[in-house]
């Protein structure tokens, strides 16, 4: 598989637990690029699964992918978006939303690149329900 990536963004990595998000980054992205929740807990707590840790955690995650982001290298960050009053609602209401992601024009490289971006996020969401209701299904 070969991925094309803009050269300043963030990747973000969604789906349950042992979806396999970490092994697909591992794949496709360098160690110094990858920053996940599991190994900022590790770091704060020695323990990857110690869920006493994570607010710390998600504190040293956020450091070090806006630090990334600012410096304009590449950030893999599965959580960087979710927010959690809009997670709340997902589970309460059964629809929700997520942080924006900021653009910046001067990245772009053709006069239709921020067309692209505005399309991501519904067919994203499109992309989501089609999966979803086929796991519903099975």
């Amino acid at each position: 598989m070969n991925l094309t990536i803009p050269e300043l963004c963030l990747v973000a990595l969604v789906g349950p637990s042992g979806s396999g998000k970490s092994t697909f980054a591992t794949r496709h992205f360098r160690p110094t690029e990858v920053v996940s929740s599991d190994t900022c807990r590790a770091m704060v707590a020695d323990d990857a699964n110690d869920q006493a840790a994570t607010p710390d955690a998600f504190a040293l995650l956020n450091f070090i992918a806006d630090t990334r982001l600012r410096a304009g290298r590449l950030t893999v960050n599965p959580l960087a978006h979710i927010d959690p009053v809009g997670l709340l609602m997902v589970v309460l209401v059964g629809f929700g939303y997520a942080k924006p992601v900021p653009t910046d024009p001067r990245n772009f490289r053709s006069r239709t690149s921020d067309l692209w971006i505005a399309a991501a996020g519904p067919f994203m969401n499109f992309l989501l329900a089609l999966v979803s209701w086929n796991v519903y299904l099975v």
